[in-house]
């Protein structure tokens, strides 16, 4: 499918189109049964590999911009999208021309993703959520370094909104319990244990 879109094969890219038009009415209908009460729209694809997003942000721009906000917006709702990986170089177009609201789940590790720049260049416009390390601090680190990186984060990307806290993507069986309660812990303010 990859090499198909790249190429721009018909066949592939109807297959992205019949997609995309499936997901919207489905999306469609259950806000519409949701009354307003649906508060986030959530969709997931990754567009990014540790070292760069997988298509060029024209490219990208050019083929997957029509997914749009516009219908979570209409019914209330925050329109939030995962995606793994370096997508820095997406980010305008994800605010700009889809009008994501919240990016889901940030990981620190791939080029241009550390929080820092992050919430400098593009704070007052999206909510990130996640930069918890999954690649390093939470399979690796101890409690006390996952504490560390929950201060700082909740201290650099949550200073003045625009933060869910979050771990970089799913938690797996091999990060220790107490690196999980630790960061928790930070965010709750209280012990889990």
């Amino acid at each position: 499918m990859l090499c198909g879109i790249m190429e721009e094969n018909s066949v592939p890219l109807a297959l992205i189109d019949k997609n995309l038009e499936s997901d919207y009415e489905f999306f469609r209908r259950g806000l519409e049964a949701g009354q307003g009460q649906i508060e986030v729209l959530k969709i997931g694809e990754d567009c990014g590999n540790q070292n760069a997003p997988i298509f060029s942000p024209s490219f990208f721009k050019a083929f997957f911009a029509g997914a749009s906000a516009a219908l979570a917006h209409r019914h209330g709702a925050a329109f939030m999208m995962h995606s793994c990986g370096s997508v820095r170089d997406l980010l305008p177009i994800f605010i700009e021309d889809i009008g994501l609201d919240v990016l889901d789940v940030c990981q620190p590790e791939p080029r241009g993703m550390a929080p820092e720049g992050l919430k400098r260049d593009f704070g007052k416009d999206i909510t990130f959520c996640g930069m918890l390390s999954l690649q390093k601090t939470f399979p690796f680190g101890s409690a006390d370094d996952c504490r560390r990186e929950a201060e700082h984060r909740i201290r650099t990307i949550g200073k003045s909104g625009g933060y869910s806290f979050s771990s970089g993507n799913s938690l797996t069986k091999d990060i220790p319990l107490a690196n999980i309660l630790a960061a928790y812990e930070v965010a709750l303010g209280r012990s889990l244990q």
